[in-house]
């Protein structure tokens, strides 16, 4: 059952976690390795900090292996994930109450995309500063970690339609800031 586990699914893994250390050890890792860059993007956009988003990407999976310990349930990983990391981000803002700019977030633009397709992206990123932290979380995790919209009502606690809403608006405030360079771009 060790051998293949990159082909077991989330459930499975997490039951491996109650097997031997060997496995238990193989299983959190999996799912370290399938989840800590998705997590990593959706923290740097509300901290804005990559030291400090490093130690929240750790607590996060530190509490989820605890909460795994305790025998709880997982229907939806990487949306528990997201809700735990939601929650300490938060609990950090609130703390420290700061707002810094938007560190370097992992542009996901290949070099077959060309220059003028990776700057846009770079642009629209930057928008994103510009945005109420409610609308920004909602519109990375839609766009960027490609998210459903009952998965984005499910971290952020809201309503489905009041996280299409958000897109929505979050799509209308970039297009709008981004106007100057797209008639640029079109000339």
């Amino acid at each position: 059952m060790i051998r293949n586990i990159k082909q077991h699914n989330d459930l499975d893994l997490i039951t491996l976690m109650s097997g031997t250390k060997q496995e238990e050890e193989l299983a959190f890792s999996e799912l370290y390795d399938r989840y800590e860059s998705m997590l990593r993007a959706y923290i740097i956009t509300i901290v804005r900090d990559e030291v400090l988003t490093e130690d929240l990407v750790q607590e996060t999976f530190i509490s989820f292996y605890n909460t795994i310990k305790k025998g709880n349930d997982f229907p939806n990983v990487p949306g528990f994930l997201i809700k735990v990391a939601r929650n300490l981000c938060l609990n950090n803002k609130r703390k420290e109450n700061r707002n810094t700019p938007l560190g370097d977030y992992d542009i996901a633009a290949d070099s077959s995309s060309g220059y003028e397709n990776k700057e846009l992206l770079e642009l629209i990123i930057m928008s994103t500063e510009f945005l109420k932290d409610k609308y920004r979380r909602a519109f990375m995790l839609k766009e960027f970690e490609g998210m459903k919209y009952r998965e984005i009502a499910e971290i952020e606690s809201i309503a489905i339609p009041t996280a299409k809403i958000r897109v929505m608006r979050a799509r209308k405030m970039i297009i709008s800031t981004l106007k100057p360079y797209i008639k640029d771009i079109s000339k």
